[in-house]
């Protein structure tokens, strides 16, 4: 996807869902090294998978640490077209109410939701398929840094 405001391309993260109602954690081509950055725009393309809804999370790692939930995109139904998101991150927001997220396997930050705050050092892709769910849907995010306000490298 382009890039309208030149911020530098970090990294593309990209998860393939599986049949059933199953996990998927990206392992390979992590987002990392984020520690020089205030702000991330993301621009995700979210693919349905035939037959179940796909969930798809961003988790961020703050060094060794657990993985926890950052972003839930919004659901795609059950063969829905591919759908594309925008997002930032923003280590200087916050949050005026307290917000139910999921660590390591276990997503559960509301879908529709970024949560604001510190997004760690590295990020990576989950994706979360629905009962009945064939598989096989590619989704990938690519992730800028920003390293001033208004996302402008």
């Amino acid at each position: 996807m382009s890039n309208p405001n030149s911020a530098p391309l970090l990294a593309t993260l990209t998860a393939t869902s599986v049949a059933g109602a199953v996990t998927v954690i990206q392992t390979t081509g992590l987002a990392e090294c984020l520690d020089a950055y205030p702000q991330l725009m993301l621009r995700a393309s979210i693919a349905g998978s035939a037959g179940g809804t796909t969930d798809v999370y961003l988790q961020s790692r703050h060094g060794s640490a657990d993985w926890i939930d950052v972003a839930h995109f919004p659901q795609v139904a059950a063969g829905g077209a591919t759908v594309l998101y925008a997002a930032q991150l923003d280590r200087s927001a916050f949050a005026l109410a307290p917000l139910v997220i999921g660590t390591a396997i276990t997503p559960a930050l509301a879908a529709n939701t970024v949560r604001p705050g510190d997004f760690g050092d590295a990020l990576r892709m989950v994706i979360v398929g629905g009962a009945g769910s064939a598989g096989g849907a590619v989704s990938t995010c690519d992730v800028y840094g920003c390293a001033a306000p208004g996302g402008r490298a």
